[in-house]
């Protein structure tokens, strides 16, 4: 009832309420409208992968925070330019694909659908300057430069996250893209950008095997009473900063995500290393909890994706009627490549793997179930392990 104007985005209206006359004309009178810069500016539900979405409140103020800190630790100035593959309903594409912009006055070019061929046209015909996407996003523009030798020398910054990143294609990126530092980083909706990873190519190493460095936030990782844990120790990863979120839209939502000194409950799982920086090592809930001891997928992960026959792999929790839960792998395998069960489970042994963290199961994929981020979607790996194992028990 409320509703007062239509915008004609697309098709043959005329007049002010065309989109084109409106982009086009210019506003002289001065807006007064008096807004609290602790109010809520964003709602964005999260990916979801693991339970309900919840909806995650941002203000004026965190996000201006985040912004603030990103432009400082990555030096970026008005000569930047943004390439924006992931969909800006995400938290990163939002941020890096919206507000960097604006706030920065810089250009930013939007894909309406991931390709790696038209990426690497983009950035090379327009030299921009840096994105933020997830791992299949580098894997597919690297592989593409590599093949067809264009080196993209505009390209000065690649931040990854939010799936594992096999270091290999950190080390990978460095050697084809000619003066791109492509880095690790992690963060979440609620909390952005925890990590931004490295600040220079001289420091490959850190930016392969680590998520960086924390950069705007007081971290500390904790174990399962609560208390905090050494260096090199794994714990939940709990932070607190002033682009943290203000909060979930449900208020139930709140009561166990912060602890007493008003942390965040990540549910994220990392050890700190020597130099200050994170690594992600599994996240509490996607855990396979073998006969009662508790296996992370994403150390086995991480191994396997140095194996070269592997493009891409994901451990999820398999039925089992004795241990109650076992390690499935699904395997996207790279081109003309072949791998069996037994040649995984040589491989781990190599690798000095306990044999409880072994999958029992290996189910080779085309393609993985991804959320509009990139992430893999588990749930759906799991339901479908669950229905094999149920078929032949049958």
């Amino acid at each position: 009832p409320h509703l007062t104007r239509i915008i004609t985005v697309r098709g043959t209206g005329d007049g002010p309420d065309n989109f084109d006359a409106l982009f086009n004309s210019s506003f002289t009178d001065e807006l007064d409208i008096d807004v609290s810069p602790n109010a809520v500016k964003l709602l964005m539900y999260t990916s979801g992968t693991s339970g309900r979405p919840k909806g995650v409140l941002h203000s004026h103020n965190t996000l201006a925070a985040e912004i603030g800190n990103v432009v400082r630790f990555w030096s970026l100035d008005q000569d930047d330019r943004v390439l924006m593959p992931a969909p800006i309903t995400h938290i990163g594409g939002y941020l890096y694909g919206i507000l960097l912009p604006v706030t920065l006055g810089i250009e930013a070019v939007l894909m309406e659908k991931w390709d790696a061929a038209e990426g690497l046209d983009l950035v090379e015909n327009k030299n921009l300057t840096m994105t933020v996407g997830a791992t299949p996003f580098l894997q597919e523009l690297v592989e593409l430069a590599e093949k067809q030798k264009r080196y993209l020398p505009s390209l000065r910054y690649f931040g990854c996250g939010g799936a594992p990143v096999p270091p290999e294609l950190i080390h990978r990126a460095h050697k084809v893209l000619s003066n791109c530092l492509a880095s690790r980083i992690y963060g979440s909706t609620e909390a952005p950008t925890v990590t931004l990873g490295v600040t220079s190519r001289a420091q490959a190493d850190l930016a392969a095997n680590t998520e960086g460095f924390v950069v705007g936030h007081d971290v500390k990782l904790v174990n399962d009473a609560g208390r905090p844990v050494g260096v090199n120790e794994e714990g939940e990863i709990l932070t607190r900063g002033p682009e943290n979120f203000i909060g979930y839209a449900a208020p139930a939502d709140n009561t166990s995500s912060f602890d007493n000194d008003g942390y965040f409950r990540t549910g994220d799982l990392a050890v700190r290393t020597e130099e200050g920086c994170l690594v992600i090592t599994g996240r509490k809930k996607d855990i396979v909890i073998r006969g009662g001891e508790n296996i992370s997928p994403k150390e086995v992960e991480d191994i396997l994706h140095t194996h070269p026959s592997i493009q891409e792999v994901a451990i999820v929790a398999m039925p089992h009627p004795r241990m109650g839960e076992t390690c499935c792998a699904y395997v996207k395998v790279n081109q003309g490549c072949q791998i069996s069960l037994e040649q995984v489970i040589e491989f781990l042994d190599e690798q000095k793997v306990a044999k409880q963290k072994f999958p029992e199961r290996v189910e080779f994929i085309d393609e993985f179930p991804r959320t509009a981020s990139g992430k893999i979607r588990k749930n759906i790996l799991r339901r479908d392990v669950a229905r094999l194992v149920s078929d032949q028990t049958c």
